[in-house]
């Protein structure tokens, strides 16, 4: 299993959105914790009832497009995927497994036990934890990261990261969460991704289509899926959504919540699970 890691002082580091309906691109600042300054937003469509590829094709297509024009000949480019298009798994741990392969071998058996035979077509990236505590693994459609791969070094650059969105939440707001105990909720449009952390680790990750309000809907979805997790109905819940403030004044019966700053960045390697060269 291959290692990576980001330099934040790249002049040419691109930074990509991928989501259902639309991808956005950004110019990552040439400073340590640098912002980004957005380049192109451009909306696609997608045929929900066709193949499994129309939901993420046209925005791959879109995304070439975009490298293209905006010739960034030999920019850096990280690709942030919805959690649309990726899966999530804890996997336990086990002393005694010691080796990359054996340790990604393992992941893959988690998703086989629920995704079954899909699991075949999937790219699985497995991220480190402390001994004793159980990782997180991502899974994405194979056709899906060789498509990215292949727009960006068409458009004449280097793919450097593809990043779940949930990682990508984890990543730019690792400093604030502090508690020891608490739920992260990633809210993206038709979406939300819990994850609960305990003293000892994370302890469940759950994905749940959306549709609707979201102060109308996060408060049961939570309940309903801290309950089925097993873990806590109630603590600190960071609030990691598009527009943040606007749900300032979110109740969440049992919930402290504290919303996360949409814009914040990263400002030290990524710890958690990227999607690029998982197998190799």
């Amino acid at each position: 299993m291959s290692r990576w890691s980001l330099s934040f002082l790249s002049r040419g580091r691109l930074r990509a959105e991928l989501r259902p309906g639309s991808v956005t691109l950004a110019r990552r600042q040439p400073f340590v914790g640098g912002r980004l300054q957005p380049l192109q937003s451009v909306e696609v469509d997608q045929d929900e009832a066709g193949e499994p590829s129309a939901l993420w094709r046209a925005g791959v297509d879109a995304l070439g497009g975009m490298l293209s024009r905006s010739r960034q000949s030999g920019a850096r480019v990280e690709v942030v995927i919805s959690s649309h298009f990726v899966r999530y798994v804890l996997v336990p741990w086990s002393e005694n497994l010691v080796r990359d392969a054996d340790r990604l071998a393992f992941a893959r058996l988690a998703f086989r036990e629920v995704y079954g035979a899909l699991v075949d077509g999937w790219e699985v990236c497995l991220d480190d934890q402390p001994a004793g505590q159980p990782a997180f693994a991502s899974a994405i459609d194979r056709e899906l990261l060789a498509a990215i791969q292949n727009a960006v070094v068409h458009a004449g650059a280097s793919l450097e990261a593809v990043v779940p969105a949930l990682a990508d939440c984890i990543n730019r707001h690792r400093r604030v969460l502090k508690k020891r105990d608490f739920c992260l909720a990633s809210v993206e449009a038709g979406r939300l991704t819990f994850v609960f952390r305990g003293s000892a680790g994370w302890r469940a990750v759950r994905g749940r289509r959306a549709d609707g309000p979201l102060p109308e809907l996060l408060p049961t979805l939570l309940k309903q899926e801290a309950s089925a997790s097993g873990v806590p109905e109630g603590g600190t819940l960071y609030l990691c959504a598009p527009h943040a403030r606007e749900h300032a004044n979110m109740l969440v019966p049992g919930w402290k919540v504290v919303l996360l700053d949409e814009a914040a960045s990263a400002v030290a390697p990524i710890m958690e699970p990227a999607l690029i060269s998982m197998e190799s």
